[in-house]
């Protein structure tokens, strides 16, 4: 069955307002979780903003953790992998809490490319601590992450914006990692990582859609009431759905500003400045978090 989405235009962008306006009410809390005073409870606001012990907003490490962290993301449930992830930085970054069979340091490149002749020691260490569907493919994506950010960034995420870029070419460099390209991951990474002011980006309103299965049902449940198998989405459907809804955004954002329905307003930390800024534009990026929560918990609109 072919379904046209454009004849359901209106419907989605009535969708994409009341999406929004959740949005922008969950995410306000963003910075009290970031800063810990205040407990991660929304169902909305994802688990990967939730930070290890001794992470520290801004810096080297900081990029690295979400780098290497969202190789992985896609391989098993976002609130283990995160509740895991958190535990190897505290165990592998800390000199205190050591961990017999985690190296110190196990987030820089130098400690990670060292297992490029010994992977299955590096895939150990991700099944025991982080648990990803698949250990020896995690393994390898951190290995070759690790080598290229060695190579042209000197170890450092936060050099693939040594200065302000725009979303075409932030993504343009990062679909040239394994485990952070595709349309889901690049679209995930560039939101976490500006959002946390680990990249300088021009326009962040062109982040993407990050299209999963539960976007792609979402998409068709709510605007058709029901949806083709959403299991083997080919790359082809993925781009449709990505310019689909970043076309609906937009129309909705002019809706908004133009019938002054509510105040656009989405937290992004500022690094240079040492501060929470909120920018008055519609992130994809921040709502398709809503579609994805509403999407699997069933919530209605």
């Amino acid at each position: 069955m072919s379904f046209n989405l454009n004849s359901r235009l209106d419907k989605a962008k009535d969708i994409a307002i009341k999406i929004a306006r959740v949005a922008v009410s969950e995410f306000s809390k963003l910075p009290e979780v970031i800063q810990g005073t205040q407990e991660n409870k929304s169902i909305i606001i994802p688990p990967e903003y939730t930070l290890p012990k001794g992470l520290e907003m801004c810096s080297k490490e900081a990029s690295l953790y979400f780098t290497f962290g969202v190789a992985l993301d896609y391989m098993t449930d976002s609130d283990k992998l995160w509740e895991n992830l958190r535990k190897l930085y505290e165990v592998s970054m800390n000199k205190s809490t050591r961990y017999p069979t985690v190296p110190y340091g196990l987030f820089y490149p130098e400690v990670i490319t060292g297992y490029k002749n010994k992977q299955d020691d590096l895939s150990e260490i991700l099944r025991s601590m982080v648990r990803p569907r698949s250990p020896k493919y995690g393994a390898g994506y951190w290995i070759d992450i690790a080598e290229k950010l060695q190579a042209r960034f000197n170890s450092d995420p936060r050099n693939i914006t040594d200065r302000e870029k725009s979303v075409y070419e932030v993504l343009e460099q990062v679909e040239e990692f394994r485990g952070l390209g595709g349309s889901k991951l690049s679209a995930f990474y560039l939101r976490v990582m500006w959002s946390l002011g680990l990249f300088k980006i021009s326009d962040p309103e062109n982040i993407p859609v990050a299209v999963d299965t539960h976007i792609h049902h979402f998409t068709y449940a709510r605007l058709f009431g029901h949806s083709p198998n959403s299991k083997n989405i080919t790359d082809r459907e993925k781009e449709r759905l990505k310019d689909f809804w970043n076309c609906v955004f937009k129309l909705a954002e002019d809706q908004i500003k133009s019938q002054s329905l509510f105040q656009l307003s989405f937290p992004y930390y500022h690094c240079g400045e040492k501060t929470w800024k909120h920018i008055n534009r519609i992130i994809p990026g921040y709502l398709d978090v809503v579609m994805w929560k509403y999407d699997m918990y069933k919530i209605p609109l």
